[in-house]
């Protein structure tokens, strides 16, 4: 796995969806950037770690400020948003409340046996409330991850804003935890993206560092559930025992690009949740949606 940090545009020109981006230094084909996004926008978004690292300033900037936009296009997309964590609970009707048709049913009839009129201001209906759920995402930025998979934590990270819009925090874990997002910030996600681009990636892994500063960032929440999601390959090679921090936590769901290994399956069933693989990007913000709804 290719691990430079400094990107020449002769290297760049390996791929041939960037070759018409990258043909002059200095100068960046904005023309050639939008016929990329419409041509493979996937495969684009693979090689943006590469683009926000290359050593040209000029093709640096650029592809760092498209960055975050195209993610969270790309997680829209590929069905970011949902109708959140929680169920339905009844409820007496209200402007915005569903009716219960059956309910409304039964008190239908049982006013007719009686003779008397349905008391149209007290109908029975349904919310849908959402459980409080105080989230952390937990990138691995070690080598082992490399740029695919950089990218698939940021598309990750703005499908996870879609659902949590405010109480959610994003750390990055290689030998060091760095906190992207702290909890209930109001920090952009176009901001967090450009900072996961821009992250160098070391050899090391510190999966229990991660962890533990997880378990600081959701004390901060009072939420009545909080939920770590770990993004990695499951490759920790530093630091204590990853499964034993995971424990410590109140839910521990691991999120794997690529195919799980023993280490993920013991840290989730540490942590009371799950291991989930998935094989590319489209399929990052369905993994979310899927996980805070169960």
């Amino acid at each position: 796995m290719d691990r430079r940090e400094v990107w020449t545009r002769e290297e760049l020109k390996q791929y041939p969806l960037l070759q018409d981006l990258v043909a002059d230094p200095g100068q960046v084909d904005r023309g050639a950037l939008a016929d990329a996004i419409d041509a493979d926008l996937d495969q684009l978004l693979d090689l943006m770690p590469h683009l926000a690292k290359a050593k040209d300033g000029a093709l640096r900037r650029v592809a760092r400020e498209v960055a975050g936009r195209l993610v969270i296009r790309f997680a829209e997309a590929a069905g970011g948003a949902a109708s959140g964590d929680g169920k339905w609970r009844s409820a007496r009707w209200t402007p915005g409340a569903e009716v219960d048709l059956e309910a409304v049913l039964e008190e239908l009839l049982i006013a007719r046996s009686l003779g008397e009129p349905l008391d149209v201001e007290h109908l029975p209906a349904r919310m849908w409330q959402r459980r409080p759920t105080a989230l952390c995402l937990v990138v691995d930025n070690s080598g082992s991850m490399g740029a695919s998979r950089l990218s698939a934590a940021a598309v990750t990270t703005a499908a996870l804003a879609m659902r949590a819009p405010a109480d959610f925090s994003v750390i990055a874990v290689a030998d060091k935890a760095l906190v992207l997002r702290q909890q209930g910030s109001s920090r952009p996600v176009e901001a967090i993206v450009d900072d996961l681009f821009g992250l160098r990636s070391y050899g090391w892994t510190n999966l229990a560092l991660g962890l533990t500063a997880a378990r600081a960032q959701l004390a901060r929440s009072n939420a009545g559930r909080k939920m770590t999601l770990l993004l990695t390959d499951g490759q920790a090679n530093k630091g204590l025992d990853p499964v034993v921090e995971a424990a410590r936590l109140e839910l521990v769901h691991v999120i794997v690009p690529g195919v799980a290994n023993d280490q993920c399956r013991e840290i989730a069933r540490a942590g009371r949740g799950t291991v989930v693989e998935f094989g590319g990007l489209k399929e990052a913000p369905g993994v979310i949606n899927r996980l805070l709804r169960a």
